[in-house]
């Protein structure tokens, strides 16, 4: 029989073993903490006795004893130090370093840490916990209680009551907790700081522990948990399927980059998260420091100190004679240093022009150019004149963006641009020989500095050759031959040793420039086969499929994932922005913003990324910090339309269309075309309309159909303006008029979209068979539109619509088996579409808690409208007006689905309102609403409706 247990409150003044137990200063689940006095080492100590029957047996003694030695080998600066374990007096103990300061809990009471403060202490709790992982050891219960910063400011990691041990090289768990019976199952940790893995119970490793430190930063920066719902059942929930809601909402002083850090940590799939606790202590150091590379802060030695250092010399070894000093100087100058050979400085840009190829061979013609660009863009040092400049500068001169560049054009085009060097490149043919030149010219004399030359035997030898000959230019502008050689991958490596597949991805390119799609996917799908493993090639067809020409992200996936695969046949660049372009795609954005902001630190000046970094704050809602991205990229290239219509376009959506129609036309006076067809064409259209120049709008609509190509699309355009203003049989019409065009065309998405937008007319007819019909004929084409998220949105709404649940749900089945629920844009969707099923079949409490977490992950119109009838059924009439207000209020949803929706909530809320005893309000959303539809037909049923409650206010 065991001993009997000392009562707790007796053990102050007493002694176990050889320790003089102080004073009691702390308890919780596993077991109570005094401060002691070691007698034998004459030092403070702090001992955690052990609950009652934690070591039950002999066996648990045993392997307490075996898993504590492993713990007291944790020897680090942030880690509090095991000293001893032992029984008396029938009761377990451990004894720990005794730590003067403050726990971060009591200090985190204060409020929010400063930035500096938080990285600073966490990059102190990473560096900890990496040398707990390396010697097999997960905490599993990191929380600010665990944590306390000494009196100098150095944090200390404490408890290691809940560790597990498990083989570093294989990752494999291998032992019980320290303090955990074998028999106990219970979840072990503090519930609001644990991974999903721990609250499912799956595998847990040393990314557990980056979870449970992503809590500590999150907490440490806005004061907050992660997760903050009263019971246990609601916070399980969220910690497996809530996003975390952003840091800054709470702390806007938080930079973008800690922010990232501290999401990434937060991540549900741990292969998701930093991959090591080493990893997330670097990028907290570099987030620090952000100007310094590790290189960079060792080196702000003086370069006689780290010469001396790094060769191990006394410093009386430097008297020897000034000769052998003048040729170690002169070595390290060429090595490390270089001078252009014209007035180039880093970063700035040069000018290739195309290939002087006089072997008449056409296997040359811009493929060797394209290599060329490859091999000189893995410099840092060098920017190359991308091609959509180019592009707008001969336009500018009069010519078509294809036309040939020789040295005469080229010259004049850095005229133009104050570009500072022109790379004239000629290949010509000596028997088997090939010679490869280039001439480097200064643009403003029309002298050539600098003349390069490489021999190839054979075609096989001539991409080597061209890389030989990109290092000599680069040197030629200024790059040291060291830096040369860290940034240099053979060419045959990083592009393709088939000329061939080099050619037709090339040309892919021009013709995807061109607009020409299925042409380009023509030619890279030939280059595959010339090649398969051409990685640029992959990306270039995945980035196809991604986009909304093709519309098919579960095979653009592939193509992505083969390209990373093959990341070892791309330059560094190359592969930083496969990995950045994969997840932009995804739209995972806070991979792909920190993958966007790592390639833009290596190469700042490449529009094209930084134009793709802005493109994802656009569609993340994140306008104000896109526009600066915007307006950088016309700092780098003043002539970027594109640039302009995304201004444009934020503007917009942030409800300043005064300033956004100001940009539109600024585009469009670099590209006309634009202004005459297409999605830009309509959108521009309906933000004149709200700007208060719905005249102007309908013009431009009627005006470009004539163009067949946008015919279809403008008269649905024109459609919606009818629907705006009640007028539904017009707009019947039209979109009866667009179906024929789309079905001469063959275009099941767009043939699938005119039906369901049909049906909504239907619906607001109060014509249910219609609407049923024509959601039937939609559901035909699904099967043969490839994303099925989208389209399926728009199918849930009509049957849900139509009171056919059975039907939508199944296109919910459809939708979930291929969505992407790590992308907010695409999860959101599928919740909401699973809501309206739900709010169908009169489940609302389960609608209304999918619809808020749609609403989570990324606010529409959609959602708000849902969430009102949701709550209006259930009997929540003020939950219902709130949600209808939401609705109601902010930037219209003119020109997109739930357009009708949001003109119903003003007659919805109205009524409400009147419910309520809010006469002034309802009067004023329903004379709105009456002024718009002033000239609807009379027999609509909401007119009907709106009518009827304004009689009410007599």
């Amino acid at each position: 029989m065991p001993a009997p247990e000392p009562a707790r409150e007796a053990l102050t003044g007493k002694t176990l073993g050889h320790y003089r137990i102080l004073e009691k200063i702390g308890a919780g689940g596993m077991g109570e903490v005094y401060r002691a006095h070691d007698e034998h080492l004459e030092r403070e100590v702090a001992i955690k006795i052990l609950p009652t029957g934690t070591l039950s047996d002999d066996t648990a003694r045993k392997r307490f004893r075996k898993e504590a030695l492993a713990l007291s080998k944790l020897n680090h600066p942030h880690i509090a130090t095991i000293h001893d374990f032992d029984t008396q007096q029938g009761l377990d103990f451990l004894v720990m370093e005794f730590i003067r300061g403050v726990g971060l809990r009591e200090k985190l009471a204060r409020g929010p840490l400063a930035e500096k403060e938080i990285l600073d202490l966490g990059t102190q709790l990473a560096e900890g916990l990496s040398a707990a992982h390396e010697q097999g050891v997960v905490h599993r219960d990191l929380k600010p209680g665990n944590l306390r910063v000494t009196n100098e400011g150095r944090l200390k990691i404490l408890d290691f009551g809940l560790a597990k041990l498990f083989d570093p090289a294989k990752g494999e768990v291998r032992a019980e907790t320290l303090t955990q019976s074998v028999e106990d199952s219970q979840l072990m940790g503090t519930l609001p700081y644990m991974a999903p893995e721990q609250v499912s119970g799956e595998h847990i490793d040393a990314r557990t522990d980056v979870y449970g430190m992503g809590a500590v930063l999150y907490e440490m920066a806005t004061q907050k948990m992660p997760f903050r719902e009263d019971s246990a059942p609601r916070l399980l929930a969220s910690i497996l399927q809530q996003p975390v809601e952003a840091p800054r909402a709470f702390n806007p002083r938080l930079s973008a980059e800690l922010e990232r850090i501290i999401l990434k940590c937060l991540e549900k799939e741990p292969g998701r998260r930093f991959q090591s606790a080493r990893e997330l202590a670097v990028d907290l150091d570099r987030c620090a420091h952000p100007s310094e590379t590790q290189t960079g802060r060792l080196m702000r030695k003086p370069a006689w100190q780290r010469a001396m250092s790094s060769a191990r010399l006394h410093p009386l070894a430097f008297t020897s004679s000034s000769v052998v000093i003048a040729v170690v100087a002169v070595l390290l100058w060429w090595v490390f240093g270089a001078r252009p050979v014209l007035s180039f400085a880093p970063r700035n840009f040069v000018l290739i022009s195309d290939f002087d190829n006089q072997t008449g061979d056409a296997l040359f013609d811009r493929s060797l150019r394209t290599a060329l660009i490859v091999s000189v863009e893995q410099s840092a040092h060098v920017n190359v004149v991308p091609a959509g400049r180019m592009a707008d500068s001969l336009r500018r001169m009069g010519k078509k963006p294809g036309d040939r560049i020789d040295e005469s054009i080229g010259r004049q085009m850095c005229l133009r641009d104050s570009v500072p060097a022109l790379l004239v490149p000629a290949i010509s043919r000596v028997g088997q020989q090939y010679a490869l030149s280039a001439q480097l010219i200064d643009p403003r004399t029309g002298v050539s500095v600098q003349s390069y030359m490489e021999m190839a035997d054979g075609q096989n030898e001539i991409l080597p050759a061209l890389g030989k000959l990109a290092a000599q230019v680069r040197h030629g502008l200024g790059e040291s031959w060291f830096k040369t050689y860290k940034q240099d991958r053979r060419l045959p490596l990083v592009t393709t040793s088939s000329l061939s597949a080099l050619k037709m991805y090339v040309d892919g390119q021009d013709q995807w420039r061109k607009g020409q799609y299925p042409q380009a996917m023509q030619l890279w799908n030939s280059a595959l086969q010339a090649d398969p493993d051409f990685a640029m090639v992959h990306a270039a067809v995945g980035t196809a499929l991604y986009s909304y020409i093709f519309n098919n992200p579960v095979e653009g996936k592939k193509h992505f994932e083969r390209a990373l695969q093959l990341s070892e046949r791309t330059t560094e660049r190359e592969r930083l922005f496969l990995r950045a372009m994969f997840a932009v795609n995804q739209n995972h954005f806070p991979d792909a913003s920190q993958l966007l902001q790592e390639y833009l630190q290596e190469y700042p000046d490449d529009s094209g990324v930084r134009f793709s970094l802005a493109h994802l704050l656009r569609d993340n809602d994140r306008c104000p910090e896109a526009i600066e991205q915007y307006k950088e990229v016309l700092r780098l290239d003043p002539g970027s339309a594109g640039s302009m219509v995304d201004i444009a376009t934020c503007n917009a959506n942030v409800e300043n269309y005064a300033e956004a129609i100001r940009y539109y036309e600024q585009a469009f006076q670099l590209e006309p075309s634009w202004k005459n067809g297409g999605n830009l064409t309509r959108e521009y259209g309906l933000d004149l309309v709200r700007a208060g120049q719905e005249a102007k709008a309908r013009e431009l609509f009627t005006a470009t159909l004539a163009n067949p190509d946008s015919h279809g699309l403008m008269l649905r355009s024109v459609a919606y303006l009818d629907l705006y203003h009640g007028r539904y049989r017009a707009a019947k019409a039209g979109l009866q008029e667009a179906l024929l065009v789309d079905e001469s065309r063959q275009v099941p998405l767009s043939i699938a979209r005119e039906h369901c937008i049909l049906g909504i007319v239907y619906e607001g007819l109060g014509d249910n068979r219609s609407l049923i019909r024509e959601m039937d004929a939609a559901m035909k084409l699904y099967p043969s539109i490839p994303d099925k998220v989208i389209s399926g949105v728009w199918l849930v709404r009509g049957y849900v619509r139509a009171g056919l649940a059975d039907k939508a749900a199944a296109v919910v089945d459809t939708m979930k088996k291929q969505a992407d629920m790590n992308d907010p844009s695409r999860a959101n969707l599928v919740n909401f579409s699973e809501a309206e099923v739900e709010r169908q079949r009169g489940n609302y409490a389960h609608a209304i808690e999918l619809l808020l977490l749609a609403d989570h992950q990324h606010r529409s119109k959609s959602i708000s409208d849902s969430l009102a009838r949701a709550y209006e059924a259930s009997g929540d009439t003020e939950q219902a007006a709130r949600w209808l207000k939401t609705l109601n209020d902010g930037k219209d949803a003119l020109g997109w689905e739930p357009q009708q929706d949001w003109l119903s909530s003003y007659v919805r809320l109205a009524r409400l309102d009147l419910s309520l005893g809010k006469k002034d309000e309802a009067k004023a959303l329903l004379t709105q609403f009456l002024d718009l539809w002033k000239d609807a037909d009379s027999d609509i049923p909401l007119l009907k409706e709106a009518k009827a409650e304004y009689r009410k206010l007599q």
